[in-house]
C-alpha cells in the first residue's frame, strides 16, 4: 500500500489489511494523502462507510446459507469519534464531491426521471375529472404531496428521515445515508427529537423504520426491508459534557454502537514534511487520481444488478466464515464485560455484510461471495472493531462523575454505602448535584457504569437490596495482582 503514514498506530496492522483494490486506492491512494493527520481507522470507516452507501443504491443483498432462508440488505453503520483539525468534515466532502460523484449524477437522473413519472401519472389520473377547475385544482394539490428525493439526510428529524425514507421506497433502487457531523454538538441539546432519531437509527440498522403516531391524522404505515447507512462523527472532546456523555452510554447500551463500527483518535499528531515540493506534487496528484477513482467505481457500480443477491456458498462458510465465528465465540466466551462481549460478538454480522460489499467491488457482475471477499471482510472488521477498544477505555477513563465516583470507592475499598449517604454526603465527591443524583434514572446509571468499570479494572461491585440499598466495592484476585496502570480491558484485541 502506498502513502501510508501519519497517524497509525500499527503499521504492521495497515501492511496486513486485506481489502478491494478500488477501496485500497480510494482510502491509501487519495484520502491518506490529503489528509496525514487522520488515524487510519477514522480515514478508512469514512471511506468506506460513503463508498458503502453509494454501492447500496443498487440494493445488494446476501444469501447467507446460498437457499434463501437468509437473505439481508447491505447497509453500514459508522461512528467517527475524532478531535477537530484532523479534516473529518472535508474528507466527508472530497469523497462525495470527487470520488462519488459520477454516481450521485446518475442517481439525480433517477430521482429526477422518477419525479417526473410521478407527475405524469397525476395528469394522468386527473383525466377521470370532468370539471377543469378540479381537474386543476387536484393536479395542483397532488404535485404538491411529491417529496423530492434526497438520499442523504444531514443532521434530519425522525419525521423527515421517514418521509424520506418512504420516497426512496417508492423508486427501484437507492438507498439513504444519515449524516450527523457533529455529533457532541448535536446532542449536547437537550432535544427530545434528537434521542428519539439515535432510537430510530437502532432500529433502521435492520431496515425498519416506526411511523409517529399522532392522535389527530391517519397513522402512516410502518416502513420496512428500507436500505439506510449511518455515518456520524464528531469530535470527542465533547464527553465533557455531562449529557453528551449519558447519551453516548445510551448508544452503547441500546445497540447502535455496537451495530456500528466505532473508530477512534483522541489527538491529533501532525505530520511534517521535509520535502515540500514534493509534497505539494502528491496533494496535486491525488485530486488528478480522483476522477479516475471516480470513473472505475461508477463502472463497477453500473455492473452490478439492481436487486443483487451474492450468494455465501457452503465451501466458503464451512472453510472461512464458521471458523470465524467459533474465533469470535471463543474471544466472546473469555471476556467477562457484557458490553464488549456485544462488541465482540456483532462481528459475525459485520463481516458478512462486508464480505458482500467486497464481493460487490471485485467482482459485481459474478454473484457469489469468494474465499478472497471474506478473507477482505474479515481483515477489515478485525482492524476497524479494535477501535472500540480505545474509545470505551476512554470514555470509562475520564475524571467525571463516574470517574471520581469509582475512585471514591477504591479509597474506600470494601467499606458499605448506603444510597442515602452517598447521595447526601458524598454527592460533591463526584461532582453532581444532589437533586440529580437521588433521581433513579441517574443513580441506576451511575450504578450500571460502576459495575462496567469494576469489571473492567478486576473489581466487584457488591450491591445488597434486602435491607435498603447498600453498595460496596470489592478487590478480587485478580485486581489484587494488577499494577495500577494495567488495563485488563487490553487483553481483549491481543
Amino acid at each position: 500500500m502506498e502513502n501510508v503514514i501519519g497517524n497509525c498506530t500499527n503499521l504492521k496492522d495497515v501492511a496486513d489489511l486485506k481489502m478491494p483494490k478500488i477501496l485500497e486506492d480510494i482510502t491509501f491512494k487519495f484520502a491518506r494523502t490529503i489528509y496525514p493527520d487522520m488515524a487510519t481507522s477514522c480515514l478508512l470507516g469514512a471511506v468506506l462507510t460513503l463508498v458503502g452507501f453509494a454501492i447500496s443504491h443498487k440494493r445488494i443483498k446476501f444469501d447467507e446459507y446460498d437457499d434463501g432462508r437468509n437473505i439481508r440488505n447491505f447497509n453500514i453503520f459508522t461512528i467517527n469519534f475524532a478531535p477537530s483539525g484532523v479534516g473529518k468534515d472535508k474528507l466527508y466532502k472530497d469523497i462525495c464531491n470527487k470520488i462519488l460523484k459520477y454516481i450521485f449524477d446518475f442517481m439525480k437522473e433517477k430521482v429526477e426521471k422518477h419525479i417526473e413519472e410521478l407527475k405524469q401519472k397525476i395528469i394522468v389520473d386527473a383525466e377521470k375529472i370532468n370539471s377543469p377547475v378540479e381537474k386543476r385544482r387536484y393536479i395542483k394539490e397532488e404535485t404538491a404531496k411529491i417529496r423530492n428525493i434526497e438520499h442523504i439526510v444531514s443532521n434530519g428529524t425522525p419525521e423527515g428521515i421517514y418521509q424520506d425514507a418512504k420516497a426512496i421506497t417508492g423508486m427501484s433502487i437507492g438507498g439513504m445515508l444519515v449524516s450527523i457531523n457533529e455529533l457532541g454538538a448535536y446532542i449536547s441539546e437537550n432535544d427530545d427529537t434528537k434521542n428519539q432519531l439515535l432510537n430510530i437509527l437502532y432500529e433502521a440498522f435492520d431496515g425498519d423504520i416506526k411511523s409517529k403516531s399522532i392522535k389527530t391524522a391517519n397513522r402512516d404505515e410502518n416502513l420496512s426491508n428500507i436500505v439506510v447507512n449511518a455515518l456520524l462523527y464528531g469530535d470527542p472532546n465533547y464527553f465533557k459534557e455531562k449529557r453528551v456523555s449519558q447519551l453516548i452510554e445510551l448508544m452503547m447500551n441500546n445497540g447502535l454502537a455496537r451495530r456500528s463500527f466505532v473508530t477512534f483518535q483522541e489527538h491529533e499528531v501532525l505530520s511534517i514534511k521535509e520535502d515540500i515540493i514534493m509534497e505539494f506534487k502528491h496533494y496535486k496528484n491525488a485530486y488528478y487520481l480522483a476522477d479516475k477513482l471516480s470513473k472505475e467505481l461508477f463502472e463497477i457500480f453500473n455492473k452490478i444488478p439492481n436487486g443483487a443477491i451474492y450468494k455465501l456458498p457452503e465451501t466458503i462458510s464451512t472453510s472461512i466464515f464458521l471458523p470465524y465465528v467459533n474465533k469470535i465465540k471463543t474471544k466472546y466466551n473469555s471476556t467477562e464485560n457484557h458490553m464488549l462481549r456485544k462488541v465482540i460478538k456483532s462481528k459475525e454480522l459485520k463481516a458478512l455484510l462486508l464480505s458482500t460489499l467486497c464481493a460487490s467491488l471485485n467482482h459485481p457482475d459474478k454473484l457469489i461471495i469468494e474465499k478472497e471477499d471474506f478473507e477482505q471482510a474479515i481483515s477489515i472488521t478485525e482492524f476497524l472493531s479494535k477501535d472500540f477498544i480505545k474509545f470505551y477505555n476512554y470514555m470509562y477513563d475520564r475524571n467525571d462523575s463516574y470517574g471520581k465516583f469509582f475512585e471514591f470507592l477504591t479509597k474506600n475499598l470494601g467499606k458499605t454505602f448506603t444510597k442515602t449517604e452517598l447521595v447526601n454526603n458524598h454527592y460533591k465527591d463526584f461532582g453532581m448535584k444532589r437533586e440529580e443524583f437521588r433521581k433513579k434514572h441517574i443513580w441506576d446509571n451511575a450504578i450500571a457504569i460502576l459495575k462496567e468499570i469494576a469489571g473492567m479494572k478486576g473489581y466487584e461491585l457488591s450491591i445488597d437490596i434486602n435491607n435498603g440499598y447498600k453498595i460496596k466495592l470489592l478487590a478480587t484476585l485478580k485486581a489484587e495482582k494488577l499494577s495500577d496502570d494495567f488495563k485488563p480491558i487490553d487483553e481483549i484485541i491481543n
